[in-house]
């Protein structure tokens, strides 16, 4: 079975956890946050690492926001 891909923008203490189980689970992931660092670690659970929104969201069928506040949108 093959699953859409996935953008996860916001990779804080609850985005991580939920776009590594989305990865671990077999979903293509495209990770972005502001500052990458945090993004490389889904690396390791084989997720994409944008250097921008843009990248992350280019060509994907869901799109999941976890920003902290409504100027980070």
């Amino acid at each position: 079975m093959s699953y859409p891909t996935v953008a996860f923008l916001g990779i804080g203490l609850m985005g991580q956890p939920m776009a590594a189980r989305l990865a671990d689970a077999g979903f293509p992931l495209h990770a972005w946050n502001r500052s990458t660092a945090k993004a490389r670690t889904l690396a390791t659970h084989g997720a994409r690492v944008c250097e921008s929104v843009e990248e992350a969201v280019r060509g994907v069928a869901i799109v999941v926001s976890m920003l902290e506040a409504g100027p980070a949108v």
